[in-house]
């Protein structure tokens, strides 16, 4: 199966070729019409080389753009998708009957990290209304315990979000997690 021909070294190699011909040939014997025929021949390859050069930029450039373009489509899938999954939990969780301190940790952890994901894509009205969520739950935190590796998870998760000032309730929530008792300790 025959390679795709490369032409910037094809064009490379005939400039050459025919520059070496020029330094053997090129004595007294040559008249200054052929010499004036070889500089022409290779300003023509060179200008052609330079000229493909910048071609092959122009559309490496347009390539990147095109790529970039797709990363950014799939991240904001991705991170919409990891959204919907701790949805999916986070209503589990909150839907639950008699919960447990760990179903209360799990409520919050999966209700932060959807709002970690939501705030990654600039919604953040979203990430407001599902904090009212969790909001309406903090009451209910008086009778959980947990301990401070929940904590460190739940505060990380917090911290990390994008433009949290964007998210009405979050200095709300920070302060309820601060406030934790386990918190209150160190």
């Amino acid at each position: 199966m025959m390679k795709k021909i490369n032409w910037s070294i094809l064009i490379s190699l005939i400039a050459l070729a025919l520059s070496i011909y020029a330094s053997f040939v090129c004595d007294k014997r040559i008249e200054a019409d052929w010499m004036g025929v070889i500089v022409g021949i290779l300003s023509l390859l060179v200008t052609t080389l330079i000229g493909w050069n910048i071609y092959s930029l122009i559309d490496i450039n347009q390539t990147r753009k095109q790529i970039d373009q797709v990363e950014t489509k799939l991240s904001a899938s991705l991170e919409t998708s990891l959204y919907e999954v701790q949805m999916t939990a986070f209503f589990v969780f909150l839907n639950k009957e008699n919960k447990t301190s760990d179903d209360y940790f799990h409520l919050w952890l999966h209700g932060l990290s959807a709002m970690n994901h939501l705030s990654r894509v600039g919604k953040y009205q979203d990430c407001s209304d599902l904090s009212k969520i969790l909001l309406s739950e903090a009451n209910n935190l008086k009778n959980t315990s947990w301990n401070e590796k929940q904590l460190d998870s739940l505060m990380g998760l917090l911290l990390s979000m994008n433009d949290a000032k964007n998210i009405e309730e979050f200095p709300t929530l920070c302060g309820i997690l601060w406030g934790y008792p386990a918190l209150k300790k160190r």
